[in-house]
C-alpha cells in the first residue's frame, strides 16, 4: 500500500493486518523498491501523493511488473 497521509496509511493497514500480511510505504518512490524486490497479491495506491504520484506508479507497474 502506498499512502502519504499516515493516519489514512495507518488505518488501513492496521485493518488489513487482522487478515494478511500488509506492506505499507510512504510514497511512490518507497513503493517501487518494495515492488522491484517483492511479489504482492494487491497493490493499493493513493493517487495523490508527492513524488511519484499514484498515476506515475500504476504506469510503473504496468511497464515494469504487468503480473500485478
Amino acid at each position: 500500500m502506498a499512502e502519504d497521509d499516515l493516519d489514512c496509511r495507518s488505518a488501513v493497514s492496521d485493518i488489513l493486518k487482522m487478515e494478511h500480511l500488509v506492506s505499507a510505504v510512504e510514497d511512490g518512490e518507497a513503493a517501487i523498491d518494495h515492488l522491484t524486490s517483492e511479489d504482492f497479491d494487491l497493490v493499493i495506491i493513493d493517487c495523490m501523493m508527492p513524488g511519484v504520484n499514484g498515476f506515475e506508479l500504476y504506469k510503473w507497474l504496468l511497464d515494469n511488473r504487468p503480473e500485478l
